[in-house]
């Protein structure tokens, strides 16, 4: 059986002492009334936008490094940070989407079409609720949203695969080498970016994700904006 996840409202504490260089967020949603608000989906929306602002500071800078043909090195150390806060934002993003549809923990796996598929199918399953306030209240509506939804994430289903296209193992753009058996092995010895080509994936991917997230709020709960 599944593990339920919290699903409050994303009630979340912030701090900042810019002067001291002091940040922090407290997750736990503990309100002073002793009521608990935390929204386990939103957590994992926090980690993914996190990743995702790390690779597009990246792209900037790639994009900067080889306008202005800095040195190799400059550049090629880029490239893993690169492939891997993209590839992150996009795993994270994907198991966020899980709990906020289920309210259940998503699979482990790091594996992006296992988990969008589990998306694609937890989509599907959605299903008009007269009870559950939304913008829309008739049947008509919900569905017609619902399949804009559908649409929106077949659209993202072919954007992922193009990007794992680029990958050679879940891991890889942590540390190139791979686990075989016991032992880790450099099975794929080279590593490429197209900055190009690469940012334009990158990029259609991101908005992708943005444009699904609007329009399934209207029609469930989700707090992806932390």
């Amino acid at each position: 059986m599944k593990k339920k996840m919290s699903a409050g409202s994303g009630l979340s504490k912030h701090f900042i002492e810019c002067k001291s260089k002091k940040v922090g967020i407290d997750f736990s949603g503990n309100s002073s009334d002793g009521q608990c608000f935390r929204n386990d989906a939103s957590i994992l929306f926090f980690c993914a936008n996190s990743y995702k602002s790390a690779f597009i500071c990246l792209d900037k800078e790639l994009d900067f490094r080889f306008e202005n043909n800095n040195a190799i090195k400059d550049i090629e150390h880029l490239i893993l940070p690169y492939y891997f806060n993209f590839r992150h934002y996009v795993e994270l993003s994907l198991k966020a989407l899980i709990i906020a549809l289920t309210k259940e923990s998503p699979k482990t796996t790091h594996d992006l079409q296992t988990l969008m598929t589990c998306v694609l199918e937890d989509i599907d399953v959605l299903k008009f609720d007269e009870s559950t306030p939304a913008i829309f209240c008739t049947k008509e509506n919900y569905d017609k949203t619902k399949s804009e939804v559908i649409k929106l994430a077949q659209e993202l289903n072919k954007k992922i695969n193009e990007y794992q296209k680029l990958e050679c193992a879940v891991e890889y753009y942590r540390y190139i080498l791979e686990k075989d058996k016991n032992d880790l092995s450099l099975k794929h010895d080279k590593i490429e970016l197209d900055y190009n080509q690469t940012h334009l994936l990158f990029f259609e991917t991101r908005d992708l994700f943005d444009k699904l997230l609007m329009k399934l709020r209207e029609i469930e709960y989700v707090y992806p904006t932390l």
